[in-house]
């Protein structure tokens, strides 16, 4: 596979504000993520229907944020809409992982899919390997993950069920040693499967059809 093929990334998850490197990164961009990051939105002279979407998501961050410091947070839902989650990315108002380039989420039930462009040489670079299981990830290629998510009482159980890279199913076996030899060292909390705790006093994430939303307590 050579360094110019692309990499696009689908995953299936719960949450906003989400996430953050390879395959599992995506989940993470799209539910923990954007709510400790700082908002780098640069100024442009003109507003289009992307920077608009872009801006209610960074509101309706800024708003769980707010509530969560909050002694007795307003428990009405916050919804996030699939347009508004993927202007925020598209303006990378987020700083993506090492080889991220982009990613855009699709929302179903419980369910996310993200697209994204990844340079798996950008991803590797300092952690060098022999093991020829791992030849496919390099360079620029098309990917799709999907993932099935549900949430309670401030966690969110993320179960990754299917990646392919350029149309081609990948095993859990290599995804789980690319994982742990380039993904782990820099990013420990990704993995394919596992509970993360959501942040800003966030009780549940659920998906929905094209919106995200979460509920604080």
């Amino acid at each position: 596979m050579g360094p110019k093929s692309a990499i696009r990334v689908r995953a299936s998850v719960v949450r906003s504000g989400v996430v953050r490197t390879g395959v599992a990164a995506a989940l993470l961009c799209l539910l923990i993520a954007p709510l400790h990051a700082n908002n780098t939105k640069k100024k442009t002279p003109k507003v289009s229907v992307e920077t608009r979407n872009a801006d209610q998501f960074q509101q309706k961050l800024d708003h769980v944020k707010e509530n969560a410091a909050k002694q007795r947070p307003d428990p009405a839902p916050t919804i996030f809409r699939e347009e508004e989650i993927n202007a925020w990315f598209a303006q990378r108002r987020l700083k993506m992982p090492d080889g991220v380039k982009t990613v855009r989420f699709a929302l179903n039930r419980d369910q996310v899919t993200a697209d994204a462009t990844v340079d798996f040489a950008e991803l590797r670079r300092d952690r060098p390997t022999m093991n020829p299981l791992l030849s496919i990830f390099d360079g620029m290629h098309d990917a799709q993950v999907v993932a099935h998510t549900t949430s309670g009482e401030g966690t969110v159980l993320v179960r990754v069920e299917s990646v392919t890279i350029d149309g081609i199913g990948v095993p859990r076996m290599m995804l789980k040693m690319f994982i742990d030899h380039f993904v782990q060292p820099k990013y420990p909390k990704v993995r394919l499967d596992g509970d993360y705790k959501l942040p800003a006093r966030i009780d549940t994430a659920v998906i929905g059809e094209r919106t995200g939303t979460v509920v604080q307590k």
